[in-house]
C-alpha cells in the first residue's frame, strides 16, 4: 500500500486535554510524525535526525451503524492509512440487531518527542539561558540549575 502525506492533518494541533496529551508541532521529525510537547523543539541537524519516537497505544469499540461511531472510526483509520498511526488488531463482528458491523480496534500514535531541556524555557527552576556554540552556528536554550 503506498504511504499517503500526513500533510492533511497539519491543521490539528493538539493540547493538553485533546487525544494527543499536549500541543502538536508539524511537520515535525524527518518522517513527518508530529512534535509533541509545549513549544517546537530547538534542535541541531543531528539531532533533528534521531529525535526519540513516543508510542502511545490505544483502543476503541465502534459502532458503524451510528454516525458518531462511524466518524470516529473513518477519523482514526485516516490516520492509519496515511501512515501516522499504526493499526494494531482489528476485529469485525456484524451485529444482526443493529444490521451493521461493530469493530473492535487497537492502534499506536505516533509522535516525535524530545527529551526535557530542548524546549526554550524548560528547566529545573524555572530559568534559561540562551547560549551559542562557537564555530557551529547553533544556538539553544540551556535550562537553569536547581540551587
Amino acid at each position: 500500500m503506498p504511504r499517503g502525506s500526513m500533510r492533511k492533518f497539519f491543521e490539528e494541533q493538539g493540547g493538553s486535554t485533546s487525544e494527543h496529551g499536549a500541543d502538536l508541532h508539524w511537520p515535525g521529525t524527518m518522517d513527518g510524525f508530529p512534535f509533541r510537547g509545549p513549544v517546537v523543539p530547538d534542535l541541531r541537524q543531528q539531532e533533528y535526525e534521531n529525535v526519540p519516537l513516543a508510542l502511545d497505544y490505544h483502543s476503541g469499540q465502534f459502532r458503524l451503524w451510528e454516525p458518531d461511531g462511524k466518524a470516529a472510526f473513518d477519523d482514526v483509520m485516516d490516520k492509519i492509512v496515511n501512515g501516522w498511526y499504526m493499526q494494531h488488531k482489528r476485529i469485525d463482528r456484524w451485529s444482526n440487531e443493529h444490521c451493521g458491523l461493530l469493530v473492535w480496534l487497537e492502534w499506536v500514535q505516533v509522535y516525535g518527542e524530545t527529551p526535557a531541556g530542548k524546549h526554550p524555557g524548560e528547566g529545573g527552576n524555572g530559568k534559561s539561558t540562551l547560549t551559542a556554540e562557537a564555530g557551529t552556528g547553533s544556538f539553544g536554550v540551556v535550562p537553569g540549575s536547581a540551587g
